[in-house]
Formats: C-alpha cells, structure tokens, sequence
C-alpha cells in the first residue's frame, strides 16, 4: 500500500510536538515543585515536615528571615529562618531534623541542614533544593572489588563536629545523632571518638530491635538511616528524607561523611523520642529496614536510589571462658578507613559483656579474615595483663586496617571470625638469663642454651633448648639471643626493613601471618653479615664487587642493606606472655 509522503511528515512533525509538550510540561512541573532562591523573600511563611515520634511526618512552621549567599563558600546559599510548632520553641533545632523538607506555596525550597550554637531561638540554615537534586542525580560509582574505600576526606574544622564546645555562636550543620543498641561504655567511647570528626554524635539508643511489619512510609520528610553496623549490635546513622521520585532520593542537606561517590546502606527510620538538651537536641531512633543504598555524599546532602541495599560486612566473635560461652554476630559497612574502627567498637562490646576490659587475665586470640578469592588470613596472639582484653581488642583488626588499607587489588575482604579464649589469671614470664655452657663453637656443633625465666609469683625455672650450628658458618663472632616471638619480629623486621615491605598482594597476606606470640620463647644465633635485599629477597655475604654493583644501581625503591644473619632460630611455646630480652656472644672457631 502507497503511503503519501505528505502523511509520514505529518507523522513525524506531530511525534515531535508531542515530545516537546512533554518537555515542556515537564520542566513546568518541575519549576511548579520546586522553588529557586531569588524567588525567596523574607517575611515568607511555610511549612517543615519530619518525623518526631514514631513513623508520623508532622509538620512545623517556617517563616523566611532572608537568603545568605555563598555562605558555607563560593556557589553555596543557604536560607535563614525561623522554625515554629512541634515543640521547637523548647528545644531548638533538632539534631536528626537534618534533612526535613520545607515548603513555600507549596513548593519544595530545600531542607533544614545547619544551626547555631548557642541560639536561644530555634533559627536555621536550609540549604537550597536545587544543589541536593544534583545530588541525587549523580550516578553512582563504578562497580569495583574496592567498592566504599575512598579516603576520608576531612571537612574543615569549621564543619567538622568537633567534641568541644565552641566559644561563641557559630554556623555549623547540625550534627548527626548515631543510635546505638547493645553497646558497652568503653565501646561507645570508640566510636565517639572516631565519628567525631564527620560531624556525628553517638547516643545510646532504645534497645531491641522495631518489628519489621511497622509500615514506614518512604516520603518527604520521613525519616532516613545510614546503617553503620547491624545484628546483634547496631549503629544507624539518623536524618530525614528530603526528596524522593519513587527511584531516586537525597536527604541530610549536608555531607554525612564528605566521601563523594560511595555505596552505603540506606534504612527507614523509627523515632522512639525527641530528647531535648539545652545544649543540642536530638533524635533517638533506630533502623527499620533496608530501602536502598547511599551511592553520593556531597555538600548538599547524601543521595542514592531506593532498592537492595549495598550488603555488609559479615563479623563473627566467639569468646569462651572458664565458665561461659559466648558469640555476637554482626556486619558492618564496607568502607577503608571507617570499616576496622566499627569492627573495633563491636569487638570491646563483646569481650566486655563476655568477660572483662580490666584486670588481671591472659587471652589467646584468633582472627580469620576470609577473602573473595577463597584464601584465609590467620593471624594468632597470645596477651596476659590488667589491660590484655582491651589490647587484644585494639590490635586484632590491624590485619584488616593493612588489608583495606593497602594499594593492592584482588583482596577483597569477604568475611571475618574472631576466637578469644580467656582466663582470669595473669600469664607472664620475663627472660632474666641466658647461659651457653661454652662461648666457643664449631660449624656443625649441637649446643644446649639455657633460659632462665622469672613467672609473676611463682618460682623462677630454666628451659633448656638445643639446636644446631649449620654446617658451612663460617668462623667469626655470633650473638645469641633470647626473646619473645612478637620481639623476635620485630628485630627481625627492623634488621632488613625493606623486606618488611610488600610489593604484591601474596606478600601482604604472607607479612601479615608471620608467626611472632608472645607466649613463644625464641633462640636466634645472629652473625654479622653485609648483604642487600633485592626487591625484598634476601642476598646476604655478597661479596664486595656485588655489593658495589648493586649499590651502585641510579634507581631507587627496590635495594635496601642487610647487617646480619640469623643463621638458626629456634621456637618453644611457654604457655606465658614473655617479657624482656638476653643476649650474649659467642665466637665461631675453625676445625
């Protein structure tokens, strides 16, 4: 059938308007949902929405005191005005109010973001909608193995939610409540310390968990969570959702942590109660459920899309003590810097409600970091002392702080136990003698050493180890030494310190699992000897012309020196914390 060419361009030219009134309606309906700043008089009045208890938005008013321009820096406005209703005139701007949507003529302008210390009235900064929508249309990073690991970045001291109560008034974004549920007083004080400096204040929380079946109604103004940890510990960062197209959202209307691109958890909010301060007020509330993920922390606010949530880090702590039993299970948000600190917190909270922080006690722990690939870090020590809990806790995630925090790919952390078996007794020894019945050696020679150990009040013993000098050493002075495996390590890695750094991810994982308890005694014979490390492989006794050659190389990073050997090392568990090192001389004599 013939179609006249007049009717495919009446077609096409009609397609085409219908496009254009589509455009055109839609911006006119975006231009009618939202209202810019130099549309903003004072002596305006609107209204706020935000949740105050339970899931219920509420509204309070909003009457426009002006538009402060570049106030938070170039480009960056913000409205003053005064806030009303709800209870305000009490208790100020509320701290988890970050976020609330506000309303001019029914036109979203922006959301409630920033206050002043020591105002007596309740007046706030609301940073403009326009800036939060660029937010959250940003698209969201790239997928990598290394998802959530960006730098912290800093924000100026100005903004950065330091502890210490300022001298004067000041603007400054109201800081974030972070609700915490199950955690100990010493715990608690961890993460104070480590949100601070993002502008965020940990508050203990209700307790328990909100039944999943409560409805929560994912719109403007209610309320938004960031889910830091989950399960049988929980911390959930707490504002309010500004805006929402059903797919897309942005809420805060400031930075959370200032990370840019990322990819953290995003869950609804249940407000248990709004407690006032004459210092700040606050939300108290707790994550409902997952609704999305996080994928933008900007200036302007945090934004993301509603869907599955990013998945966490999984952590498991079994604790066993001579009368008890006992195992957390919890996750975490994936993130470099932020990720060890969380595990940390949880960590002290567990071994203080299992057992105890304080007093006398020797701990054997166990920490098994099972990576993507299908590989398994082990690390294991061995702690006695009035602090060894506390310690135990703050070093057993250095292996995951070099994991995340290394340039290597292809590590990727999957999931992490931590075994600690405790006893309330104090476990020490400290090394007072060593003693070699003949000073002179023959290469090939067995020879017993002798160890005395002094064990907190108990009898001193002595602890006999024999070994052998290889056959080949050449004749020359040597040094015996008696320490503990974690001393042992560390002279070790201070004697050829370039070997001590890693090159490849196999090197990592191999660093990071060498053996070193400090309930080992170990026997090191030591013989002076000039050698280099060549990209971090031993060449010990090279002879001068090598040495001279190498040493000579124009590039740099990939030699380091070697002063001594160790010829033979010897390792003995103890079954206490060793203290203290003896070292004594001995000569290699010829044949």
């Amino acid at each position: 059938m013939h179609i006249p060419m007049s009717y495919v361009a009446y077609r096409l030219c009609a397609g085409l308007l219908l496009c254009a009134l589509c455009a055109t309606s839609t911006a006119r309906a975006t231009e009618e949902a939202f209202m810019p700043t130099d549309q903003i008089e004072r002596g305006m009045r609107g209204y706020g929405l935000s949740v105050f208890q339970g899931v219920e938005i509420d509204t309070f008013g909003v009457e426009i005191l002006g538009v402060m321009r570049d106030a938070i820096g170039p480009g960056h406005d913000l409205i003053l005005a005064r806030m009303s209703g709800a209870n305000l005139e009490h208790t100020g701007i509320i701290r988890g109010m970050s976020g609330s949507p506000v309303y001019l003529e029914d036109r979203l302008i922006g959301a409630v973001a920033y206050g002043w210390s020591y105002s007596k009235d309740p007046i706030g900064g609301i940073t403009p909608i326009a800036p939060m929508i660029d937010v959250a249309q940003r698209k969201r990073a790239a997928e990598s193995p290394e998802t959530a690991r960006q730098s912290i970045d800093f924000s100026p001291a100005d903004w950065s939610g330091d502890a210490r109560l300022p001298q004067q008034a000041t603007l400054e974004r109201l800081a974030t409540p972070v609700a915490l549920t199950g955690f100990s007083g010493s715990a608690s004080s961890v993460l104070e310390q480590a949100l601070a400096p993002f502008g965020m204040d940990a508050v203990a929380g209700m307790g328990g968990h909100v039944a999943d079946a409560v409805d929560v109604p994912l719109s403007s103004g209610a309320g938004l969570g960031v889910q830091l940890i989950s399960g049988d510990r929980s911390a959930t960062a707490v504002g309010t959702l500004t805006w929402t197209d059903g797919e897309r959202f942005v809420g805060f209307g400031h930075p959370m942590m200032h990370i840019g691109a990322t990819e953290m958890p995003a869950t609804s909010v249940y407000v248990h109660q709004i407690i006032p301060s004459q210092i700040n007020s606050f939300k108290l509330g707790s994550a409902v459920r997952p609704v999305g993920s996080v994928y933008q922390d900007r200036q302007a606010g945090i934004g993301g899309r509603i869907g599955p949530a990013p998945a966490m880090l999984p952590i498991t702590v079994d604790i066993a003590s001579e009368s008890t039993a006992d195992r957390t299970e919890f996750s975490v948000m994936r993130h470099r810097d932020l990720t060890p600190v969380l595990v940390r917190s949880v960590l002290i909270s567990a071994m203080e409600s299992a057992e105890k922080l304080s007093g006398d006690a020797a701990l054997n722990l166990r920490a098994s970091i099972a990576l993507r690939d299908g590989r398994r870090v082990e690390y294991e020590q061995f702690y006695s002392g009035p602090s060894a809990a506390l310690i135990a806790s703050v070093e057993a995630v250095q292996p995951m702080v070099a994991i995340a925090q290394s340039p290597f790919t292809g590590i990727g952390v999957d999931s992490v136990h931590f075994a600690a078996d405790v006893r309330e007794t104090l476990t020490q020894a400290r090394i007072t003698g060593l003693r070699l019945s003949n000073a002179e050696l023959r290469a090939g020679q067995r020879c017993e050493i002798s160890v005395t150990l002094q064990p907190y009040r108990a009898p001193a013993f002595e602890q006999r180890i024999e070994l052998a000098i290889p056959p080949g050493t050449q004749p020359g002075p040597l040094s015996i030494v008696a320490s503990s495996g974690e001393i042992a390590r560390q002279s070790d890695r201070a004697r050829r310190p370039d070997a001590s750094v890693p090159r490849s991810a196999d090197e990592l994982l191999k660093l990071i699992q060498e053996p070193g308890r400090a309930d080992e005694l170990v026997i090191e014979v030591v013989q002076p000897q000039s050698g280099l490390t060549v990209h971090g492989r031993e060449f010990p006794s090279l002879p001068p012309s090598a040495r001279s050659v190498l040493g000579s190389e124009s590039s740099a990073g990939h030699l380091g020196p070697v002063s001594e050997r160790v010829i033979v090392r010897v390792r003995q568990p103890m079954g206490h914390a060793l203290m203290g090192q003896h070292v004594i001389q001995a000569t290699i004599i010829s044949h």
